[in-house]
């Protein structure tokens, strides 16, 4: 999968987790144990699984159209895989420590969220680092195959100019 592709589908799926949160009917009520939130609006367990509330929605669902909005550009997708990797790093390692597993009692980042943070994060960072790194040495073979690079004068032939 290409980087492009990546931002686009981690886009779709973080704009459907996002935009899910909204609807009353995904959501089933926080246990007793769940620590305490100073934003409760909307807050409960998506889809059994994953805590929420209407700023966890906000955030996921931002973070997921801008992952589809850079589908059309290499830089603007390893941009958004970088940031989203190191985002949802901070966001997994939060979720571990307990007075910031709800980021200050703003959304809820602990249970099921540490696990999906964690994939998201480590996904994007390969897709944001690792998969510049074979692009370098995919040219780099080429170059040492023979292949002449071009230089960008060099890409178009000049045409010669009938007098």
């Amino acid at each position: 999968m290409s980087l492009k592709y990546f931002s686009l589908i981690s886009g779709i799926i973080l704009m459907v987790i996002g935009v899910a949160g909204f609807f009353p009917a995904m959501l089933a009520n926080m246990p007793d144990s769940a620590p305490k939130l100073a934003i409760t609006y909307g807050s409960g367990l998506l889809w059994g699984i994953f805590p929420v509330n209407i700023m966890s929605n906000l955030f996921h669902t931002f973070i997921g159209v801008w992952g589809a909005s850079c589908f059309g550009s290499s830089y603007a997708s390893r941009s958004y895989a970088r940031s989203t990797a190191i985002t949802m790093a901070i966001l997994a390692v939060f979720g571990f420590i307990p007075v910031l597993n709800t980021v200050l009692g703003l959304m809820p980042v602990q249970g099921s969220n540490i696990g999906f943070h964690a994939v998201l994060a480590i996904t994007a960072a390969w897709f944001g680092y690792a998969s510049q790194a074979s692009e370098l040495v995919r040219r780099a073979d080429k170059f040492v195959s023979g292949e002449k690079p071009r230089v960008a004068s060099e890409s178009k032939p000049e045409q010669k100019r009938a007098s």
